[in-house]
């Protein structure tokens, strides 16, 4: 601070000096940093920057950290790192505070964070009831609702748009060349969908321009609970399933737009069905888990795209089929898959596991909160994973958990929404699509009843 010394010799005679007084011995200062909003699941990270202390000996020596996560907990130690990170659960707020140090002592600064409330609302109901139908969001934003199974257990062939602007359903211009439930919908680079299987052999495609499907190349047999992945080449990988008798098939083939047509490539090691296929960072395919019969199998494979061929990548430790899995994009374990819940054939499962690409291993993560299949798990624009209703034994569920990868567990949100045709809103196999702005749209499935519904919901996560 400035200081002026006056002296006055009695006579009239003034002299005046002024001049800068440092005092060093005081606490340093820093700025706070802590986000406003944060979403559950979301870590809080907070961080103490540009720390001030006008003793150049002090500054020199460095200062120490420490943070309260607003838990109740207190303050964790001072430390030489300046960050933390703080993890969430359920909506709220937090108070959250922060201390840097010397040796003259600490300042605290705090902020109070705001952990979103998400959850779902209702929206406009599709114009028929279905279930193990597909839902694909198209590049124009919309999604293409096609095929599946209507509320009397019969095949449909028609499809539905559902725009999420308008919150509305409108029928395509006309229906699927055939009727298909348990089959795959796959958008191309072209931007048209490809619809295969589903209790048949055929194939179609949806022309998004023209709001039509047309016949394609047919596959060599029936499939149905396949898997269909699309390749970095543009070819689509179309492996297992239940084949012309029902039984799981090891046979895989190879959708080739340019020529319309399938063609044959490797096989896998166990014929399956009702498994996973996720797309690997480095082009290659991961298959997890599915039933061959009434047996559940744990093993998995990998196909590569470059020769052809599936090859054995070690075994989930548990058997598990009508699963998830999700390629994470944040977090430790980021470029690695959560597999999570299905059934073991003898009863539904609440574990999960995270498969490591770079040794092909599986390791376990934290558990659902409760056993589920027949659900879905959409992977969020945070990099969070929604998992949503499903069943568990013969109980159908209306929750929904989110896999943190910050905290490499679940965490409890909204649960579903009563809707006019599902009491509490409880459905399973039904369809979750991730849309333009974050949301996330849920539609059709089994409801309370135990036959298809027409309802949708969309989950809001927030921007």
């Amino acid at each position: 601070q400035t200081v002026t010394i006056t002296a006055n010799d009695g006579k009239g005679g003034i002299s005046a000096t002024t001049f800068a007084l440092i005092v060093w011995d005081v606490p340093p200062t820093a700025t706070f940093n802590a986000p406003s909003t944060v979403a559950p699941g979301d870590p809080i990270s907070l961080s103490l920057t540009s720390p001030v202390d006008p003793s150049p000996v002090d500054t020199a020596a460095g200062f120490t950290y420490a943070f309260d996560c607003g838990t109740g907990s207190g303050y964790g130690a001072f430390v030489a790192t300046n960050t933390a990170s703080c993890p969430t659960t359920a909506s709220g707020t937090r108070t959250v505070k922060g201390k840097v140090m010397d040796k003259d002592g600490s300042t605290e600064s705090s902020a109070i964070v705001t952990i979103k409330s998400e959850s779902f609302s209702l929206t406009g109901s599709m114009l028929t009831a279905r279930s193990f139908h597909t839902a694909t969001l198209l590049s124009s934003g919309k999604v293409l609702i096609a095929g599946g199974l209507d509320s009397t257990g019969k095949p449909l062939a028609s499809g539905e748009v559902y725009d999420p602007v308008a919150k509305t359903f409108s029928a395509t211009a006309n229906n699927m060349p055939n009727k298909a439930s348990g089959h795959t919908a796959t958008l191309l680079p072209s931007g048209k969908v490809l619809i295969a299987g589903g209790g048949n052999s055929s194939a179609e495609l949806y022309d998004p321009t023209t709001n039509t499907f047309s016949a394609t190349g047919g596959m060599t047999s029936n499939r149905s609970f396949h898997t269909a992945t699309l390749l970095p080449n543009g070819r689509v990988l179309i492996a297992g399933g239940s084949g012309n008798s029902g039984a799981a098939v090891a046979t895989a083939l190879l959708y080739d737009p340019p020529t319309a047509s399938f063609i044959s490539t490797g096989s896998m090691a166990f014929a399956r069905e009702r498994h996973t296929a996720t797309l690997l960072p480095d082009g290659t395919v991961l298959i997890t888990g599915g039933r061959n019969g009434t047996t559940a199998i744990a093993s998995a494979e990998v196909y590569n795209p470059a020769t052809g061929t599936f090859s054995t990548k070690g075994s989930m430790s548990t058997a598990r089929f009508s699963h998830r899995a999700v390629l994470l994009t944040s977090g430790a374990n980021s470029g690695k898959v959560l597999v999570e819940g299905g059934s073991n054939g003898t009863s539904d499962l609440a574990t999960a596991e995270i498969y490591d690409p770079a040794v092909g291993t599986f390791s376990s993560t934290g558990s659902l909160a409760g056993a589920r299949e027949a659900h879905t798990a959409t992977l969020l624009n945070d990099g969070r994973v929604l998992v949503v209703a499903g069943v568990n034994g013969t109980i159908r569920l209306n929750t929904a958990e989110l896999y943190a990868p910050a905290n490499s567990g679940f965490i409890a949100t909204g649960s579903l929404v009563t809707t006019p045709d599902s009491a509490l809103g409880v459905r399973s196999s039904h369809t979750a699509t991730l849309l333009s702005d974050g949301s996330v749209l849920v539609a059709g499935g089994i409801g309370s009843a135990g036959v298809s519904i027409a309802s949708a919901e969309r989950y809001n996560s927030g921007p």
